[in-house]
């Protein structure tokens, strides 16, 4: 019985407690964080934490928080709402709004292609989630649903070359300046 409570307990804390330290770390060092790049490098006690913010803009140095709480709200909160239920997939539609909104509101990566990827895939887990929806509602036994599902993975796959593409070229050009 012990190591049930043991279990919980640790299913509840972990998340918990990683979002609280990342935010009680990055809210602490934010002065810092904000500073410009060459000094940041320069400061030993950012080094540490650098992967908590060196994928974003100085200014949106809490976005891993967010983007943290983001994802495990998608997968283990989601998980837990009436698994297979139409409120299920309405809690995983307002989620991938509320992260394609903020995506969209903040761009903040420092490469613009990270920008553009995030808020790509958060409109596709929309898409796919209000796509469940329909097919759960029962819009599903028309041909109209698995055209569509089968067009949004040809565009993932598109969109997958491209951004490769994209990332090709970039590194070619970077190779070519230097």
């Amino acid at each position: 019985m012990a190591w049930v409570v043991y279990a919980v307990l640790m299913l509840l804390v972990y998340p918990v407690g990683v979002i609280a330290l990342f935010a009680s770390l990055l809210f602490k060092n934010r002065e810092r964080i904000k500073k410009p790049e060459a000094e940041r490098e320069e400061d030993e006690g950012l080094r540490s934490l650098a992967f908590l913010y060196d994928a974003y803009e100085p200014k949106y140095w809490w976005f891993e928080v967010f983007e943290t709480a983001r994802r495990l709200a998608m997968t283990g909160v989601l998980g837990a709402i009436s698994p297979g239920s139409t409120l299920q997939l309405g809690a995983g539609i307002l989620m991938a709004v509320v992260g394609f909104g903020v995506y969209c509101l903040c761009m903040p990566c420092i490469e613009t292609k990270d920008d553009i990827l995030g808020v790509l895939t958060n409109f596709q887990i929309f898409l796919v989630m209000l796509t469940a929806l329909v097919m759960k509602v029962g819009g599903g036994e028309g041909k109209g649903v698995g055209v569509f599902l089968i067009v949004l993975n040809v565009l993932t796959g598109v969109v997958l070359l491209g951004f490769g593409a994209m990332q090709v070229y970039s590194y070619e050009v970077d190779f070519e300046n230097n």
